[in-house]
């Protein structure tokens, strides 16, 4: 049993229409999750004890950035395709990005994976995250760098440089005496953090760049 499974977990919906909190409800209805719908702009006290923040992509504007405020897990709501806000919430810290109108099964599952500390992108979404974030940021196939400037734990850039020599999960969990669940948890932040939907471009992108990427303290 984990963490979320010995408690009820608590979502707060920020979502600014009635159709649509009403849909999501309908989508989270029979969970055993409890759902409560928040003001127009939830302060922080309204925010503490959320396990999950569930918000519409124009609500990001109200709420501090994640790095610097990590509160509840985040995920967010974009209008289609081309929802204008798209780099914005990437930039902003979601800890899953779906689409209004994605599947009932996405919609849950982006909750899931947040819960799970994962980071999660519908497929809606999947192209345009590899394909117009790059050009939209300058961050070629040639740099090192993570994109949107954040930085590496000292955790991920460990877990990078085991992955770079080409070791498994497992082997990697042996060599970091950690689960392989941690490590799959940090090669997923890695692939968001660098803008990589494989492992195998993770390597090639990191091989290209020069040294050290950037670490947190």
């Amino acid at each position: 049993m984990n963490a979320h499974e010995a408690k009820t977990v608590r979502i707060g919906l920020h979502l600014g229409g009635a159709l649509l909190a009403r849909r999501i409800r309908a989508v989270l209805a029979g969970r055993d999750w409890s759902v409560t719908e928040l003001g127009a702009a939830p302060g922080p006290g309204e925010l503490d004890g959320l396990d999950v923040l569930l918000l519409r992509s124009g609500a990001i504007a109200e709420l501090p950035g994640r790095r610097e405020h990590p509160g509840p897990a985040c995920v967010v709501l974009l209008e289609g395709e081309s929802d204008p806000r798209f780099v914005e919430v990437a930039r902003w810290g979601a800890h899953a990005i779906v689409d209004r109108d994605d599947l009932d099964g996405n919609i849950t599952h982006a909750i899931e994976q947040a819960l799970a500390g994962a980071v999660w992108i519908s497929p809606t979404f999947a192209g345009r995250w590899m394909e117009l974030m790059p050009p939209i940021l300058r961050a070629d196939l040639g740099t090192a760098e993570p994109l949107f400037g954040e930085s590496l734990t000292r955790r991920e850039q460990e877990v990078l440089d085991l992955l770079t020599q080409g070791l498994s999960n497992s082997q990697i969990a042996d060599r970091l005496i950690l689960s392989t669940g941690a490590i799959k948890f940090h090669v997923s932040n890695l692939l968001r953090k660098f803008g990589c939907d494989r492992r195998s471009q993770l390597i090639a992108r990191h091989g290209a760049g020069a040294g050290r990427v950037r670490t947190a303290v």
